[in-house]
C-alpha cells in the first residue's frame, strides 16, 4: 500500500483522511466488531466522497483499503499520535 500525500489537499480530502484515521482507531478499539461510531464515520466518509475530485477519488482508490486493517494495533497508535 502506498499513501500519496500532496502538499495541497482539498478540505474534503483532508476530512476524508482524518475520518480514515479515526475509522482505523475505532475498529481497533472495538476489536473489529461493528459499532455505532463506525457507522457514523462511514456515513460521513460516504458524504465527503462525493465532494472529492475524480483525481482525489482515484488517489484514494489506489491506496487500497487500509481502514479494513481491524487488528493493527501499531498502525492505530501511530495514527492517533499524528492527530
Amino acid at each position: 500500500m502506498q499513501i500519496v500525500f500532496r502538499a495541497e489537499q482539498s478540505d474534503a480530502l483532508q476530512q476524508h483522511r482524518a475520518l480514515e484515521r479515526e475509522l482505523i482507531y475505532i475498529r481497533w478499539k472495538y476489536a473489529g466488531l461493528e459499532s455505532e461510531e463506525e457507522e457514523s464515520i462511514l456515513d460521513a466518509m460516504e458524504d465527503i466522497w462525493y465532494e472529492l475530485s475524480e483525481e482525489e477519488q482515484n488517489e484514494l482508490n489506489s491506496e487500497g483499503t487500509k481502514s479494513l486493517m481491524r487488528d493493527n494495533v501499531a498502525l492505530a497508535k501511530e495514527l492517533l499520535e499524528e492527530q
